[in-house]
């Protein structure tokens, strides 16, 4: 996705199995109410523990919100099923 994309675009390119975190209760009532067969929770980045190994990660405007970026990209790297990234900024 270009420019201008907004998390809606993101979530509506996830598949039915994915799991969206966010601290901000708002944002996730939100996202459930417009995308029922995704699930949601609010655990800080880097506090959350998948259960189980997911295809992708997608760490939005995530930067700029955590202390310790590399401890949350190990993070996203354990739960990972396939261990090939590829870092995208967009400023």
């Amino acid at each position: 996705m270009g420019p201008g994309a907004t998390w809606r675009d993101w979530l509506a390119a996830v598949p039915s199995d994915g799991v969206g975190i966010d601290l901000c209760q708002g944002f996730l009532g939100a996202a459930a109410s417009d995308y029922p067969q995704l699930r949601f929770q609010r655990p800080a980045i880097e506090d959350f523990t998948a259960r189980r190994r997911f295809d992708a990660a997608l760490l939005l405007k995530t930067m700029e919100s955590v202390y310790d970026i590399g401890a949350v990209l190990d993070k996203a790297h354990e739960g990972s099923s396939r261990k090939r990234h590829t870092p995208n900024y967009h400023c």
